[in-house]
């Protein structure tokens, strides 16, 4: 019997936030279509216990799993640390708690342990096994602070097991390569997927999904979906669509669905919120959607426009393109791989005459927006949760079998 410990703190917090909601936050969901490969790989030979500080609820097609004794939850006690506004100031206390407590709580009969990478906290990476996996969505913060967090990794990585690396994209698997210093043979590249069966060119009933919503209905309007926080660059979009107004006589209604997010900087969220309600444009905001009245935005909206500076794959853009939604993003981390050549790329996604260009260029060329549209139908259709469960299920049974 191999023994797997699979780190579910981002699902089971998720799940306790919305038990009734589909997850589309990228870490809790990403660790959630892990938790489910290994959990429908249905392995004779696995046990894994998931291990987490709330309870994790368990859905309906689930349930087996656990009856069967081939999935067993761990809830682990939550441990206060000292607050502080500097994450790293506290490391030697975490090591002491991660290497010297909390193993003794989780056990070491683990042969593998897996781990969601985002969660750079004592519980989510107690060394518990020989082998481990990081699940590794991007580097944007070691990016910013190399050297700082170069030296946090090696205080971090110092005394674990053998590790092995899930890579959401090609970009993210090339940062692994430089931050983890890790071989080309322990780094897998599995592309997230769209869930088809929602993600869909027609809808039945769009109109009753968005009835409720303030939505334009009677002229095309431009969409952005995701958080507002610096690198996502929703500040740029909404200087584009003034300047639209003011040099075209082109006035643009802006969706955005999407939380807050943490904001990099006060003064950029005041410029945001002050755009958003006394410019001149438009712009209705829609926080906690479905799945289904997203993707009924998207096959609505005459496009998105997501001019975000980095990304460590870009879900978002692919959900639109399997909807029919022509899209304009930048090429920043993952972006231009994920995208390829089905999108209006924007070279410069903080230049406000390229932003508002590329907008005009799509409302007005139906021609142009048609091509998006039909490639990215076409290019969206490659990407399933079916092959990254594949690829994750892969890489366990080469980590137990080295």
């Amino acid at each position: 019997m191999n023994f797997i410990a699979l780190d579910a703190f981002p699902l089971a917090e998720a799940r306790q936030r919305s038990p009734h909601a589909k997850i589309t936050a990228s870490i809790p969901r990403v660790n959630e279509e892990i938790y489910r490969a290994l959990l429908f790989a249905e392995r004779a030979d696995w046990q894994v216990t998931t291990y987490s500080g709330r309870p994790l609820q368990v859905l309906e097609d689930e349930a087996s799993a656990f009856q069967s004794g081939r999935f067993v939850k761990k809830q682990l006690p939550e441990l206060p640390l000292l607050p502080t506004a500097n994450r790293f100031s506290t490391l030697p206390l975490n090591q002491f708690l991660r290497d010297r407590i909390y193993p003794k709580i989780l056990g070491d009969r683990y042969q593998l342990a897996f781990y969601t990478h985002h969660n750079l906290t004592p519980w989510g990476l107690a060394p518990c096994a020989k082998k481990e996996i990081w699940t590794a969505l991007d580097f944007y913060p070691f990016k910013q602070n190399p050297r700082e967090m170069r030296h946090y990794l090696k205080r971090l990585i110092k005394g674990r097991g053998q590790l092995a690396a899930l890579c959401i994209s090609e970009d993210t698997a090339r940062d692994a390569r430089e931050f983890l210093e890790l071989p080309e043979e322990r780094i897998r590249v599995a592309h997230l997927g769209v869930d088809h069966a929602t993600f869909k060119p027609l809808g039945d009933s769009d109109g009753e999904l968005l009835a409720p919503l303030a939505v334009p209905h009677s002229e095309p309007f431009a969409l952005y979906v995701g958080a507002w926080f610096g690198r996502k660059n929703l500040r740029s979009l909404l200087r584009a669509l003034v300047e639209l107004r003011e040099q075209s006589q082109i006035g643009m209604p802006l969706v955005v669905a999407g939380s807050r997010g943490r904001p990099f900087s006060a003064e950029e969220t005041a410029e945001v919120v002050n755009l958003m309600k006394h410019s001149r444009i438009r712009v209705a905001y829609l926080p906690g959607l479905s799945d289904e009245q997203l993707a009924a935005l998207y096959r609505q909206a005459k496009m998105l426009v997501h001019p975000s500076k980095f990304e460590g794959f870009g879900l978002t853009i692919l959900e639109a393109m399997a909807c029919g939604c022509p899209v304009i993003c930048g090429s920043g981390g993952a972006l231009a791989e994920v995208a390829a050549d089905c999108s209006l790329h924007l070279k410069d996604v903080e230049s406000i005459e390229e932003i508002a260009a590329g907008i005009k260029r799509v409302l007005e060329n139906e021609a142009v927006a048609n091509a998006l549209r039909l490639k990215g139908i076409s290019h969206a259709a490659k990407f399933t949760w079916e092959r990254f469960h594949a690829k994750t299920v892969q890489l366990v049974e080469e980590c137990l079998d080295d």
